[in-house]
């Protein structure tokens, strides 16, 4: 009678963990690879900018962006006013509520939010605002990362970001998420970019986890069987 038992629990047990082993957490790329303004874009290849917001714990997000496209003197800009890299989030959240707790990098200097309240030139209004240092020591230059985690607001996951810039001047696009590049080229000119969200394709069972399954399957049926003698 306890075999029975065993074998059954085995089997709902590996069963439950495939589940739990198929349930994935959100996550939101956004490549930054066009220059909307009619700016000089960043010399080397496309994106230039990558943010990647990923669900690490309940309430969570961690957002990891990266200047791994820029190259040579390229950085992104932030310093006093001038725009540094905008993010939105949904309408119906309050940016000012998030709180940014920084995890490793190069640590901005100034994270303001606001609805709609960081201008990106000629694409829009964003809600959220990173801003560093443009002093050679300090600035956001190529190939570095900055990491932060976002919490704050309950539910918050990493789909809260992927909206879209509004009153988007025609022509120039609306983006999730927009930076200003200064130092560009040999004159060191600037170029403004955007990017749009990207969600990542429905997720496909790994072998192991289908031969979890199988097991489990496997074990119910032996129960039913030994049932049945």
């Amino acid at each position: 009678m306890k075999a029975k038992k065993f074998t059954t629990l085995y089997g709902v047990a590996l069963a439950l963990s495939l589940g739990f082993s198929t349930t994935q957490a959100a996550v939101l790329t956004i490549n930054l690879n066009t220059e909307f303004s009619g700016g000089t874009p960043p010399a080397g290849a496309a994106p230039w900018l990558t943010a990647t917001f990923e669900d690490i714990a309940l309430d969570t997000v961690r957002l990891t962006m990266s200047t791994s496209g820029l190259t040579g003197g390229e950085f992104v800009d932030g310093s006093g006013a001038n725009f540094g890299w905008g993010f939105n989030i949904d309408p119906l959240l309050s940016a000012s509520a998030l709180n940014f707790t920084f995890v490793s990098g190069n640590d901005a200097n100034l994270i303001s939010t606001g609805v709609d309240s960081f201008k990106a030139d000629g694409d829009g209004f964003f809600d959220i605002l990173f801003s560093w240092d443009p002093a050679p020591s300090s600035r956001f230059a190529a190939g570095q990362t900055s990491v932060y985690n976002i919490t704050g607001i309950a539910g918050l996951d990493a789909l809260d970001f992927n909206f879209n810039s509004v009153n988007g001047v025609p022509g120039n696009g609306n983006w999730t998420s927009a930076a200003h590049v200064q130092n560009i080229g040999p004159n060191g000119e600037s170029g403004w970019i955007g990017g749009l969200g990207r969600r990542p394709e429905q997720e496909i069972p790994e072998p192991g986890i289908l031969l979890l399954l199988a097991a489990g399957l496997a074990g119910l049926g032996l129960s039913r069987r030994r049932s049945a003698v």
